[in-house]
């Protein structure tokens, strides 16, 4: 199997697009996404809508983010920067006036087995739905302990908008890999090999708000054709922005504040 791995779209269609037609360019049988598909960005209901796709073809597995639990429900937003407070508010009603979309939002769990070996969350498989921020290889441990137990072999997550990998070997030390993407139109040449005593925990980085030194939409490609060595492809692509950027102006204001709607064009 080849699964398209990737997070934290965030509303933005034109990137999501340009990830979905990059990996079909490279082949691939699933989709396996760790959430946050609304939040910030100005296109929820397109995004919500290519990703119910895939489910109804029963190619899709994945799980809610922090943005997608704060949209489905009708409680005050507390806990975000006014960014998000204001783009959450104007996502809710969006959602009012599509069924299927809110439905496909709330049917989402927080953390997901997609088989024996392979789990979904978007921030901690310890405790799906805290927030839980992964940053330090404290963190990864405890990760990887529980994925252990859960005889999973790897658990993608997302949250962070950083593509990281921690892996735990035989001795249960963890170390951090250090790798880079592929950003050519061609298939990564030197993916990561995880090994079957390996344990991994994935941070897929983001599609719609990287933070990648160029602005990248990331997603990686994982591989288990070979059921001793998955590899694991690596890619951050250009989309067109400047589409993005436009439907902010049109979709979001007058509802959201020009200074919000301002920011987030900034980090696109």
């Amino acid at each position: 199997m080849r699964y398209l791995v990737f997070g934290d779209v965030h509303g933005n269609l034109a990137a999501l697009q340009a990830v979905l037609d990059a990996a079909a360019s490279r082949g691939f049988d699933a989709c396996l996404f760790v959430g946050d598909l609304v939040g910030y960005g100005p296109e929820p209901l397109p995004c919500i809508e290519r990703l119910r796709e895939w489910s109804l073809q029963g190619r899709l597995a994945w799980v809610a983010g922090n943005h997608d639990l704060a949209a489905r429900v009708h409680e005050p937003i507390h806990g975000f920067i006014p960014e998000a407070a204001e783009t959450l508010t104007w996502t809710r009603r969006q959602l009012a006036g599509c069924n299927h979309s809110r439905e496909f939002l709330t049917a989402a769990p927080t953390a997901a087995r997609v088989n024996d070996h392979i789990w979904l969350t978007h921030d901690s498989l310890v405790e799906p739905g805290s927030g839980t921020y992964q940053r330090d290889l404290r963190q990864a441990t405890r990760e990887l302990e529980m994925l252990r137990s859960l005889q999973g072999r790897v658990c993608f997550y997302g949250h962070t908008h950083v593509l990281r990998v921690d892996v735990m070997e035989h001795e249960h030390n963890v170390k951090r890999l250090h790798f880079a993407t592929q950003t050519e139109p061609r298939e990564d040449d030197a993916p990561l090999l995880l090994l079957p005593h390996q344990t991994a925990l994935v941070g897929v980085g983001s599609v719609g708000l990287p933070k990648n030194r160029g602005r990248l939409a990331e997603f990686l490609i994982l591989d288990t054709e070979d059921d001793q060595v998955w590899m694991l492809e690596k890619y951050a692509i250009d989309y067109p922005r400047f589409q993005t950027r436009a439907r902010m102006h049109e979709n979001l204001l007058p509802d959201c504040s020009p200074a919000v709607v301002q920011q987030i064009a900034r980090w696109l």
